[in-house]
């Protein structure tokens, strides 16, 4: 490697890391300073068609993207949780649409929505779908790859239904798992926009003015099934339960060393070993506390992630000055 990269590279991760509000990262590598040769608000670096904007949903900031491009005609909103994400996208100068911003996204697990605003004649009737679970089982039961291909049997079933897009959004190992169990062919379904499943199990956004949009989105024991999570009874009344899982669950999974913000080699390198050990016998189910102490080896990618989108957010606020919606 070139050694004034990996020295610039070094001192933009120390930059990160001590100076996180302002950090004073070496212009060579580090497109936020207005050092950077390739600084984003240079007039040849600017997105000439990416328009984005700060959007409060639910109490909470989030971003709305959209382009100006006759191209960029649909009828629904794609919106993002972080600054970070926002200047990715910012950078991809060959995506001039929200199809192929959702494509970008897709392709490396990085999480988004897909948001419709129905029309206010059209009816909202919530139904709590009915969820197969991966069932009960007594304390001591050993589970073995039997199990693990009922469990993806079950997760598939779930997947399959129109709503099961839901998955690809999430990101993740979420995302991870419905990738594996359907198959890449699959995300096309991504592109498609809401199903028709948002007028009865649609997660709502309320923005401070105007009507609620809706999103495709899956329960809590939707993705429990989707984990693979087993209810194992821990006394003889059967009356208390802890969870084994066979993939760590999506709040676990976010708080983990491996969630920087997008599916990369070292997340993939793992997830490829336990799918062999499952498939194979070896690998066991583990409950909560054994997945935090499993998924907790790199810590300072952890705070790194942290780092970027607090100056990511930072320059967004200060230098870029977007918009509200």
């Amino acid at each position: 490697a070139d050694p004034s990269v990996v020295k610039a590279m070094c001192g933009l991760v120390n930059s990160l890391l001590e100076n996180k509000d302002k950090p004073t990262a070496p212009g060579l590598i580090w497109d936020l300073n207005p050092a950077c040769d390739r600084y984003l608000l240079h007039s040849a670096q600017r997105h000439p068609y990416m328009e984005p904007r700060a959007w409060i949903l639910d109490n909470r900031k989030r971003y709305r993207i959209s382009y100006a491009d006759r191209a960029d005609d649909y009828w629904w909103e794609l919106v993002v949780d972080n600054a970070t994400t926002v200047l990715e996208l910012y950078r991809q100068w060959d995506i001039t649409n929200r199809r192929d911003a959702l494509r970008y996204l897709v392709a490396r697990g990085i999480p988004y929505y897909t948001l419709f605003c129905p029309d206010r004649r059209d009816r909202i009737t919530y139904i709590r779908p009915k969820v197969p679970t991966l069932g009960w089982r007594i304390s001591g039961t050993v589970l073995n790859r039997y199990d693990y291909q009922a469990y993806e049997r079950r997760a598939y079933d779930i997947l399959a239904r129109p709503r099961g897009r839901a998955a690809l959004a999430h990101g993740g190992i979420v995302w991870r798992l419905a990738s594996e169990i359907m198959s890449a062919d699959w995300h096309d379904v991504a592109f498609e926009g809401p199903s028709t499943d948002i007028y009865h199990t649609g997660q709502p956004f309320r923005p401070h003015q105007g009507d609620d949009y809706y999103d495709d989105a899956l329960t809590v024991e939707e993705l429990d099934v989707v984990c693979g999570v087993h209810k194992i009874f821990t006394d003889a009344s059967f009356h208390q339960t802890e969870d084994l899982s066979w993939w760590p669950k999506p709040n676990i999974w976010a708080k983990s060393d491996f969630n920087i913000g997008s599916w990369n080699p070292w997340c993939e390198t793992w997830f490829q070993v336990m799918l062999s050990r499952y498939r194979c016998g070896e690998g066991r189910p583990k409950n909560s506390n054994q997945w935090r102490s499993a998924l907790s080896q790199f810590k300072r990618a952890r705070h790194l992630r942290d780092a970027v989108e607090l100056a990511s957010d930072t320059f967004i606020r200060e230098r870029m000055v977007i918009p509200s919606v």
